[in-house]
């Protein structure tokens, strides 16, 4: 038996090993950036659930943005309230769908940091509901006369921008390659 090693295979074995190592440490930023989320969400609400109380507003430029920590029962704008098993069901659904799908986009970096921050959000809020029966929102944009959201609700809409303006580029790319 030879017990030289065949070049070209060692060459295979190690751009496979290497991109192996390159996966996982994408996977790796995917899964820091969605824990950052979460972890920034958790720590705001705890902030505002032991600084204010429930309804009490604090202005942080007068009738622009304010603090105010709200209760809400139900999903973005206040509806579904009161459909707590339903929007549990939803977020985990979610959830499950983003790990599933994660392992797939390959070089995508847009779309990594979109749902990313979609499953961060979505965790975020997924357990104020298990935990409490109602998400912690707290954010109040006056300027607008906007609703009153927290950190998690705008990661879910960055992540889902970001997801839009990643389709409208492969749309375009396909487009010019017809």
């Amino acid at each position: 038996m030879d017990s030289r090693i065949n070049p070209a295979s060692e060459e295979r074995r190690l751009a496979q090993a290497a991109q192996g190592g390159l996966e996982e440490a994408k996977m790796k930023i995917f899964f820091l950036l969605c824990l950052g989320v979460l972890l920034l969400d958790r720590a705001s609400k705890f902030l505002i659930c032991n600084m204010l109380e429930v309804g009490q507003t604090v202005p942080i430029i007068d009738d622009v943005l304010h603090l105010t920590y709200m209760q809400n029962t139900g999903a973005a704008f206040g509806i579904l309230q009161g459909r707590r098993w339903f929007l549990i069901a939803v977020a985990a659904a979610v959830a499950v769908v983003i790990l599933l799908y994660v392992r797939r986009l390959q070089d995508n970096k847009l779309l990594q940091v979109a749902f990313a921050l979609q499953l961060g959000g979505a965790l975020g809020n997924l357990y104020d509901r298990i935990f409490y029966s109602w998400v912690v929102d707290f954010i109040d944009f006056r300027l607008i006369n906007f609703a009153i959201f927290n950190i998690a609700d705008s990661a879910l809409v960055v992540g889902v921008i970001l997801f839009a303006l990643d389709v409208i580029r492969e749309w375009k790319i396909e487009r010019r390659e017809a």
